[in-house]
């Protein structure tokens, strides 16, 4: 098992972003991600990680060690920018090096395991492959790696919605079997409660909420409703949270069944429902 103890975590980072008395524990084997009104949030807090910045004060510790006693925090916690490949390379020369630069990586057999389950040759060149291909396969060297902690930012925001889920699937797998931790941002909301077991949700660089997502939890949506006549107080027993209430219109983000609320919506005063997925920002006006 792997922890990173956060304790009391203020920093003013050069780039703007800022954190405030952050307390957190985070523990493996889990994919924890990180849901913040900063873009720059995830730049920031595993810069940190990595001890590329240092805090105004407080503590983070990894398995029980100060952060600022590890003399290489890079050999158990991995980010893409660790990987340094050229188009001109074959896959299979990218997969030895970063089987070099680690002293725990898979065999060559696990390696072209995982290559198959997305159509990826050892022997094609990284110049001749697509965009979501090229995503992919540095997050695949990066697990042929094996780290403990995994660190994404925005990582797969690029990614076609198919392709995406895919990634996840092994990340997600690769964090069971491996008993790894992997922490990520995303600006997309869906990947983060398809893809996450825990989201913890920051505004103005405060830690306001913390969220554990049950299997079955699902995808948040955003509900409009327009018309007169939704019972509100109902909606809000079977999980709706009011964003927006005006005379003939209330918006509300509904985190339950879907089915369970179609009932309240085919009232013959409403006019019209429009349901969307929820946003980053509709999330941090409910948690």
């Amino acid at each position: 098992m792997v922890e990173i103890a956060i304790h009391n975590l203020t920093i003013e980072a050069e780039n703007g972003s800022q954190l405030s008395n952050v307390d957190m524990t985070l523990q493996s084997p889990n994919v924890a991600a990180f849901c913040s009104d900063d873009p720059l949030f995830g730049e920031t807090l595993f810069a940190l990680l990595r001890k590329r910045g240092q805090p105004t004060s407080g503590t983070i510790q990894i398995n029980g060690q100060p952060l600022k006693t590890l003399r290489h925090p890079e050999k158990i916690i991995g980010m893409l920018d660790d990987l340094k490949i050229k188009d001109h390379w074959l896959i299979q020369k990218a997969i030895r090096q970063a089987q070099k630069s680690s002293d725990h990586s898979i065999d060559d057999e696990q390696a072209e395991l995982i290559l198959k389950q997305f159509a990826l040759d050892g022997q094609h060149s990284i110049g001749s492959l697509s965009l979501d291909q090229k995503i992919t396969l540095r997050i695949i060297l990066l697990l042929v790696k094996q780290p403990n902690v995994i660190l994404l930012d925005h990582a797969t925001d690029q990614l076609a919605p198919r392709h995406a889920r895919a990634v996840w699937q092994l990340l997600r797998s690769y964090a069971q079997k491996t008993d790894a931790l992997i922490l990520m941002t995303s600006s997309n909301m869906t990947t983060m409660m398809s893809c996450a077991d825990d989201i913890y949700y920051f505004s103005r660089g405060y830690l306001t909420s913390t969220r554990h997502l049950h299997p079955r939890t699902g995808v948040d949506c955003v509900i409009t409703v327009f018309g007169t006549g939704f019972p509100i107080e109902t909606a809000q027993r079977l999980g709706a949270h009011i964003l927006e209430e005006a005379p003939e219109e209330t918006r509300f983000l509904y985190a339950g069944n879907i089915q369970a609320i179609l009932p309240l919506l085919e009232q013959s005063t409403i006019t019209d429902v429009r349901i969307e997925d929820a946003t980053v920002e509709d999330e941090l006006m409910t948690y």
